[in-house]
């Protein structure tokens, strides 16, 4: 996801770079400790888990989240996948051996929170978001890992095919979702993604997906309403007794982004920007609650 770096100022003088060693393979990732002690999520840690060809440092420029965790108190983690990319179950794309080997498990992950704890913090609840690619990743972690995270935030980013049996075992108990019906990459109504002329593996329709993952759960809520952007947003909210709920945001018109970047994507390549709804402030908002 080779974006346009323009971008407004962003909260990242007191990021940290790190690396570990995990299965033999250096890996590294970024971290932002919160200046604040006392936030609504001062026990918590959010993973950020960028799109392909992208790595931390542009996930963080592209998210404004270490703003955000200055002022809600969570930290915020940003990891590099190998090579750019992360093995997120698709079958139809090419990885080398390492890959297929070590990223399509969660271990660097889990030894980033291990590395953290070393240095003496520790976490009640730890939340994941990510793009495309990032976003893959983590229906790849909530169905098989799924006690791994307490709520996640997903962005542009179709569910392969290969989980479509899977999907109805998802019960984390916070899920947020994003998807846009004019996304050029990652088509809404399920089929090939492709960037260029480059196939990327086959995903399932958006409505389906959101089918599955609310078949025993109460609703939808709905609201509608329109930004700024001449965009329209339909905001759908599902709930289960009160033990795990799930939003999805469907916004007509919009393209391969993330609502509210503090970068400008360059719409000939990724379609409509979203201006008029910030993602991450959604997600904190649902994560934030009990």
């Amino acid at each position: 996801m080779p974006l346009n770096r323009e971008r407004k100022k962003s909260n990242m003088n007191q990021t940290e770079l790190r690396e570990i060693t995990v299965n033999g393979l250096k890996r590294k990732y970024r971290v932002h400790f919160s200046s604040s002690e006392t936030g609504l999520m001062s026990d918590s840690v959010v993973f950020l888990l960028h799109g392909r060809y992208a790595d931390g440092k542009f996930m963080e420029e592209m998210t404004g989240f270490s703003g955000m965790s200055d002022r809600y108190g969570f930290t915020a983690i940003y990891p590099d996948g190998l090579e750019k990319q992360w093995n997120d179950g698709r079958q139809e794309i090419s990885f080398r051996k390492h890959q297929k080997e070590i990223i399509n498990k969660f271990e660097f992950l889990n030894e980033i929170l291990n590395d953290l704890q070393k240095r003496g913090k520790t976490f009640n609840s730890v939340f994941g978001t990510g793009i495309s690619n990032g976003g893959i990743l983590l229906y790849k972690l909530l169905v098989e890992h799924p006690h791994f995270l307490n709520g996640a935030g997903i962005i542009s980013a179709g569910c392969p095919d290969e989980f479509r049996e899977v999907l109805e075992t998802i019960s984390v108990s916070k899920l947020i979702i994003f998807q846009c019906t004019s996304d050029p990459i990652i088509p809404y109504n399920g089929g090939k993604i492709r960037f260029g002329r480059t196939e990327m593996g086959n995903v399932i329709s958006t409505e389906e997906l959101i089918k599955l993952l609310t078949h025993d759960m109460n609703g939808p809520n709905k609201e509608v309403f329109s930004g700024e952007d001449n965009l329209s947003f339909e905001k759908n909210s599902y709930n289960k007794d009160n033990s795990r709920k799930l939003i999805y945001f469907k916004i007509s018109g919009g393209g391969h982004i993330w609502p509210g970047s503090v970068i400008e994507f360059d719409e000939k390549i990724y379609g409509n920007s979203v201006k008029s709804l910030n993602a991450g402030f959604e997600m904190i908002k649902l994560f934030m609650e009990n």
